[in-house]
């Protein structure tokens, strides 16, 4: 069953395989009326191609596997080559129009007669069917469980209920380790150390090893000796006694789990019963355990794309120890070492070595020969445990609380709005600021109108490459918010 647009669409496949291959077979349409069966066959097809497209999956092969095949196949009368779908092989499904592949598949099925008798050649044969059942060979970038894709592929990004969830007992270490590699796609900054820019989050995976699987640590900050949390491998898998482990969701999804309890140390003291009112997160109910379990990472994103569950139940932990631990903490004015350009090299893991540029850090240094220039001042107040803001301008007395987005994601926005707002609570040197996102580009006027609503002024700069080299420019309606001259608003990055 496929649920497309809320709908569901009687068309049933099975998927095996694991890590980054797989193969899905395709049950065939039959019968009529209440007696039929996968009515829905070539509507669930396209979504099911579509959804593989979506992932960046590549098609290796399409074989007819009905039953008659099977029977050629094991009868010697036909061979595995005769029975693949021509012009099906090798396919990178992301570049093309999945429905008219859909109808592809369908059209060379029907022009396949299958010979089920040995020895002759007008044995019984069967043919002209564009619904039988097939197999489809399949490869991804990313690392998924068999489950986990399944799963994306009847329900999509959305699955109405996660509860309950079972703790896993196997394959749980694979879990771990393919989580730790989305950890890796941060900034390099020490011997397994990484980085995440955009979220001020710092990971140390390792050397320590817990039932054979290396420690995490994290931080907020670039540097700094004490850690907001730690999630590590259970010692033994599948029960509650440990603080972290790998559970099953009720469609078979993986998920990283930790339990709601961070361990007294220089931020703060023991938070275990108020951990939920502290982060704002909410539990999951898990079969058979009586402590509170809280989501951190769902595992069938794969090992390319950012951490993002994790490093926002990391900032949420940070967030929790402040009350605790803000009495023994000055709050003399900090600041943070300023932003920094040029680029960095992301090691290759299931894709190739590339380099990657300091967005962020062009457009702050391009803001800040901006207010220079305009005989402002821009800086990066920080609380001591590490929160620290993107940029304050001071302007002849008047202060813009800055959160410098690269992209114009939601996932991006919803995050600035709630930094500015956390940020405001936290960093005595921003009080009264006015709060800015910015962005490089502009929002649709929807959400525009309710990122002002919560008293955020929304903001564009541009940026683009002239002669390999990032040109950062503030149009003239952003220099003249903050009070700088419109003339000075074009300032290009060297």
């Amino acid at each position: 069953m496929i649920i497309d647009t809320a709908n569901a669409l009687s068309a049933n496949f099975q998927t095996e395989g694991q890590n980054c291959e797989f193969a899905i077979t395709f049950k065939s349409r039959g019968g009529s009326g209440d007696a039929a069966i996968n009515r829905d066959y070539m509507p669930g097809l396209k979504v099911l191609l579509a959804r593989l497209a979506s992932i960046g999956a590549v098609m290796k092969d399409v074989t007819l596997d009905s039953g008659p095949a099977r029977s050629a196949i094991a009868a010697g009368t036909m061979s595995p080559d005769q029975l693949r779908l021509p012009e099906t092989s090798g396919l990178a499904l992301a570049s093309l129009d999945t429905d008219e592949l859909c109808n592809h598949i369908s059209r060379q099925q029907k022009k396949i007669n299958v010979t089920e008798d040995v020895g002759t050649n007008d044995g019984k044969s069967s043919g002209g069917n564009g619904t039988r059942r097939i197999r489809l060979d399949i490869s991804t970038s990313d690392i998924w469980s068999a489950k986990g894709l399944d799963a994306f592929l009847r329900y999509g990004h959305t699955v109405p209920d996660i509860s309950p969830m079972t703790l896993a007992d196997s394959d749980w270490k694979e879990g771990f380790l393919s989580w730790h590699e989305t950890l890796r796609t941060g900034e390099k900054v020490g011997k397994d150390s990484y980085y995440f820019p955009s979220e001020n989050v710092r990971v140390k995976i390792g050397p320590r090893l817990v039932n054979g699987v290396p420690v995490t640590r994290f931080g907020i900050g670039r540097t700094g000796k004490d850690w907001v949390v730690e999630i590590n491998a259970p010692n033994i898998p599948g029960e509650e006694y440990g603080l972290a482990a790998i559970a099953i969701d009720s469609v078979g999804r993986r998920w990283l789990l930790r339990q709601g309890i961070l361990h007294e140390n220089g931020l703060s003291r023991r938070i275990d019963k108020h951990f939920g009112d502290l982060t704002g997160l909410r539990s999951v109910d898990v079969r058979d355990t009586k402590r509170p379990w809280y989501p951190v990472e769902l595992l069938e994103s794969g090992v390319t794309s950012l951490p993002r569950g994790t490093l926002e139940f990391v900032k949420r932990c940070g967030f929790a120890r402040t009350p605790a631990g803000a009495a023994g903490f000055s709050h003399a004015e900090l600041f943070g070492a300023a932003e920094i350009a040029g680029s960095y090299i992301l090691k290759a893991s299931h894709r190739v070595e590339q380099e990657v540029t300091r967005k962020q850090g062009y457009v702050w240094e391009a803001l800040e020969k901006l207010a220079k220039q305009n005989d402002a001042r821009l800086t990066k107040p920080r609380h001591a445990m590490g929160y620290e803001v993107d940029g304050l301008v001071d302007n002849a007395g008047e202060k813009f609380l800055l959160e410098i987005k690269t992209t114009v994601l939601a996932s991006d926005v919803y995050t600035g709005v709630g930094q500015l707002h956390l940020y405001e609570q936290l960093i005595p040197a921003v009080d009264g600021a006015r709060k800015i996102l910015l962005l490089p580009g502009t929002l649709g006027e929807e959400i525009k109108a309710a990122v002002s609503s919560t008293g955020i002024a929304v903001l564009a700069y541009d940026m683009g490459y002239r002669n390999d080299t990032l040109v950062i420019r503030f149009p003239e309606e952003t220099c003249l918010f903050f009070g700088f001259l419109p003339s000075t608003a074009n300032v290009e990055e060297k």
